[in-house]
C-alpha cells in the first residue's frame, strides 16, 4: 500500500534516501525544469514523500523516527491516487505539444496521462496546472511543456548538465 507522508519542505530526497536505508521504498515525484540558461529537477509535490509500505507498528515508528517527517497518516491512498503517483514515480521529461492558434495537442509525455485533469494553461512559462486528489485533498501541482521545435534544444541543455546524452530518449 502506498501512504503520503508529510515531511518538511525542501527535505524530500533526504527523507527518502533515510527511507530506502530503512528497505523501505520512497517515491519523490520529480520533473526536470527548465531555468533561464540551465535545467533542474524540481519536485512535484513539495512536502510529501510517497511509501510502499504495510501498515503495522513497526512500520510506524521506522516512519516517525526518521528526521524532518512531519506527519503520518493511517490512511493508504485509494487505487486511483496510487496510479497517478506511480506514473509520477521517475524524474520526468517535459511534455512535447504542438500549438495551433488556442488549441494544444499533447505530442508525448506524462500530459497524456493527464489531459483531463488539466486546470490551467501558462503559455508565458510552458507549463499547465494538473489537480488530483491525495488522501481525500484536491492537490495541484505544475508540470512542464515544451513546444514540439523546442524539444531539441531542451534535450541539448540537459545532455551538457549531466554529461548524458539524452537526445536519443527524447
Amino acid at each position: 500500500m502506498l501512504y503520503a507522508i508529510g515531511v518538511e519542505k525542501g527535505k524530500e530526497c533526504i527523507v527518502k534516501a533515510a527511507m530506502q536505508k530503512e528497505h523501505v521504498k520512497a517515491i519523490v515525484p520529480q520533473e526536470w525544469r527548465k531555468k533561464e540558461t540551465k535545467t533542474e529537477i524540481e519536485t512535484l509535490f513539495p512536502g510529501l514523500v510517497f511509501a510502499d509500505i504495510p501498515y503495522n507498528a513497526r512500520t510506524y515508528y521506522l516512519i516517525k523516527s526518521i528526521p524532518h517527517i512531519v506527519e503520518f497518516t493511517h490512511k493508504p491512498l485509494t487505487y486511483t491516487e496510487e496510479s497517478w503517483v506511480r506514473l509520477l514515480e521517475n524524474v520526468l521529461e517535459p511534455s512535447i505539444i504542438q500549438e495551433n492558434g488556442r488549441e494544444i495537442k499533447i505530442v508525448s509525455g506524462i500530459l497524456k496521462a493527464f489531459k483531463s485533469r488539466i486546470t490551467k494553461v501558462n503559455r508565458k512559462v510552458q507549463n499547465v496546472t494538473v489537480s488530483i486528489t491525495l488522501n481525500g485533498k484536491e492537490r495541484t501541482f505544475d508540470l512542464c511543456y515544451v513546444k514540439n521545435e523546442d524539444k531539441t534544444a531542451v534535450s541539448k541543455q540537459k545532455s551538457k548538465e549531466s554529461d548524458i546524452d539524452i537526445t536519443d530518449t527524447v
